[in-house]
């Protein structure tokens, strides 16, 4: 009994060791799921806004293809105009000159001319020029709508476009009109367009050369990656979306170019053969990142709390049952039959509930043992008075006889 009552004592100095394992377990369990779903989030989160940045650079490229193409058709438009003039058709320089010169002022361009089908152009400025072998001049010879790529001037050194539009005369191409203008047409727009702060964008023509850049140099130059790639292993990323953007004409791509990572967007724009392409650094890209760490971070402390709240609740929902069952048992032990297990713990549906019924049965069982017992003693008692009583009589009946006798 001294035994069991020191295990008694015991007992109750660790009633709630179930409850507490209960609570460390789920916790750490809830801990360690929480870390998961915030390390995947996370990366779900950088992978979403990298792809979000990138369908906002492919729809902003194209807006700003279509926004480029507008402009030269606007410039197109007004060169086209003025190749129907009958001065224009003529191939007559001394009717088409004065026209022109009264033209210019009215347009955009700062320089006119006209190209015959040799080739030769004749200019506003005076000079006759030889344009055969340039492509835009071939094209619009053969009767299409073309514009150059960014040209260095001769006369100042800076960026120009040349258009160029086919002459016709009763149905055939007798001559191109050409104009140059500044070629802040494609500067402002690229100037103006980019992802987020430090974003950029740039024009590249169908055999990958930069023909429009924020950095000059890399027109001037005629910068092409595609080939570079060749000689320098660092462009290799970079190569690989030009190609694929000359492939592809419409869609997104990333690389890295100077040490940094660069997402970036394309679109073709029409009328030309050049790819508008918008650019943005990931780590801008991805820099919400930190703010939505905290978020998950604030998350799931909250939840955390919550959670080992509900678990202390449920754990002590377990626990409690069991701990009044043992107390229960610790009556028995000391043949406590007084009191019955609560009706409360006896209606539960759970094993602690079974529990509780078994205990109970065992108060009933001692019970009915005990009133057994009881009866038999009581029994035991009457018969050891019958023969008490008995012996009594026989005692007397010995004396008398032995009176008798004497």
């Amino acid at each position: 009994m001294e035994e069991f009552n020191a295990q008694k004592t015991k007992s109750k100095s660790n009633k709630s060791s179930i409850r507490k394992k209960l609570i460390i377990s789920f916790s750490f369990l809830i801990l360690i799921t929480s870390v998961a779903l915030g390390f995947i989030s996370i990366f779900n989160s950088s992978t979403l806004l990298t792809d979000a940045a990138r369908d906002s650079m492919r729809v902003s490229a194209s807006d700003a293809a279509k926004l480029t193409a507008g402009k030269i058709e606007t410039q197109m438009k007004s060169l086209e105009v003025l190749a129907f003039s009958d001065e224009i058709q003529s191939m007559d320089w001394d009717l088409q000159g004065p026209l022109l010169e009264d033209y210019i002022e009215e347009i955009s361009f700062f320089q006119l001319g006209i190209v015959g089908p040799d080739g030769v152009g004749n200019l506003l400025d005076g000079t006759t020029v030889q344009l055969g072998d340039r492509d835009y001049i071939k094209r619009a010879l053969g009767g299409e709508l073309r514009v150059s790529e960014p040209l260095i001037s001769n006369t100042n050194g800076d960026l120009v476009l040349m258009f160029a539009v086919p002459i016709k005369s009763e149905g055939n191409v007798v001559g191109a009109l050409i104009g140059t203008i500044e070629g802040n047409l494609l500067t402002d727009i690229i100037d103006e367009t980019g992802y987020g702060e430090k974003g950029y964008s740039y024009i590249i023509n169908n055999n990958g050369t930069v023909i429009g850049h924020p950095d000059r140099d890399k027109v001037i130059n005629q910068f092409n990656p595609i080939e570079e790639a060749k000689k320098d292993e660092t462009l290799s990323d970079l190569a690989s979306v030009f190609t694929r953007a000359l492939e592809e004409k419409t869609g997104t791509g990333a690389y890295t170019f100077e040490g940094r990572q660069v997402v970036t967007g394309f679109a073709p724009i029409e009328g030309t053969d050049w790819i508008f392409n918008i650019a943005g650094y990931r780590d801008e890209v991805l820099q919400r990142i930190p703010e939505i760490q905290k978020k998950i971070v604030f998350a799931t402390a909250i939840s955390m709390i919550i959670s080992v709240s509900i678990v202390s609740f449920i754990s002590g929902t377990i626990s409690k049952p069991i701990r009044l069952t043992v107390e229960q048992s610790a009556k028995l032990s000391n043949l406590d039959l007084t009191e019955d297990i609560p009706d409360k713990l006896l209606k539960n549906n759970d094993e602690t509930g079974e529990l509780a019924r078994g205990f109970q049965h065992i108060i009933n069982s001692l019970r009915q043992v005990i009133h057994e017992v009881n009866d038999s003693s009581e029994q035991v008692a009457a018969a050891s008075e019958e023969l008490t009583a008995s012996a009594q009589q026989s005692a007397a009946g010995v004396e008398e006889v032995t009176r008798t006798m004497e």
